[in-house]
């Protein structure tokens, strides 16, 4: 239910209160996947780059199937121009939803602009 009202004030740009929902949410549960996502696609749009890797990466940790945070990851280190790590995060994320088109398209250009 908490992660309900998260994704509902992302929908709305709402990033600090987010935050605030992520944090209690991981305060129950700090294995929660998709609170980390939440909370580092948050942190990005915050401009808190470092922290929002950070996020991803345990997101990542805790469930090593989570695309989403896979591709989040890459778009972001993509942006820092670490193209070689971004292509192995895009290329995770392809390798566990490849009919995603986004991730195919982004996994591309990293290997084009490596």
């Amino acid at each position: 239910m908490v992660l309900i009202v998260a994704r509902a004030l992302y929908s709305v740009y709402n990033f600090d209160a987010v935050l605030t929902v992520c944090q209690d949410a991981l305060m129950i549960d700090d294995r929660c996947s998709e609170a980390h996502l939440l909370k580092g696609r948050a942190l990005r749009k915050t401009g808190e780059d470092t922290l929002a890797l950070t996020e991803f990466e345990r997101a990542i940790q805790e469930d090593a199937n989570n695309s989403e945070a896979c591709f989040e990851k890459g778009i972001l280190l993509k942006e820092q121009d670490r193209f070689s790590e971004a292509i192995t995060s895009l290329t995770q994320a392809v390798s566990l939803d490849g009919s995603n088109p986004d991730y195919l398209y982004h996994q591309g250009l990293c290997d084009k602009l490596e």
